[in-house]
């Protein structure tokens, strides 16, 4: 019984696969559960989204090595199609430090980096035409730098074997 592949229902109705570790358990050792209202959970027997993957060590990932090396991979993330829809991925650490990958439908589709789930905080930003901005949401040249603090220089700085080269904004 200990390496059978089991599929049980709790008191909530959710759905439960794993299975017994030992001759012995009466409780099934979940590794995936669907819920009542359609969530499943990937490693979490309480999932809280529809998707929703966690594990016990620091990696989650999947390997493909039946790839060839002329073939391409996505990983696609899709919001819906009316005003103001987000698509991204939120790299969070805990509850207060997050950094998002985003575009947003409502600034021109515009490719951003920026912290703590904040558009003000928008520090990289890339748009469909190839301007790229740095603090600055809205590039109007091909790299746009500027400083957050009013009246403040902006400064690109490039370092080359200890020689350095550095413009302002003067």
């Amino acid at each position: 019984r200990s390496s059978d592949f089991d599929i049980g229902c709790d008191d909530s109705d959710d759905i439960h696969l794993g299975h017994y570790t030992s001759v012995t358990d009466t409780a099934i050792d979940t590794k995936m559960t669907i819920n009542t209202t359609g969530d499943v959970g990937i490693g979490a027997s309480s999932p809280d989204a529809k998707l929703h993957i966690t594990s016990g060590s620091n990696h989650i990932y999947a390997l493909d090595t039946s790839l060839t090396d002329n073939q391409d991979a996505y990983l696609t993330i899709r919001s819906g199609t009316a005003s103001h829809k987000i698509a991204g991925l939120n790299l969070k650490i805990d509850s207060t430090n997050l950094w998002q990958l985003l575009t947003d439908n409502a600034d021109g589709n515009r490719f951003h980096i920026q912290y703590s789930d904040d558009a003000t905080k928008r520090f990289f930003t890339m748009e469909t035409g190839g301007n790229v901005g740095i603090g600055v949401a809205s590039p109007n040249s091909v790299l746009h730098v500027e400083e957050a603090t009013a009246g403040a220089a902006a400064y690109i700085r490039l370092d080359t074997n200890n020689a350095t080269a550095a413009t302002d904004s003067a």
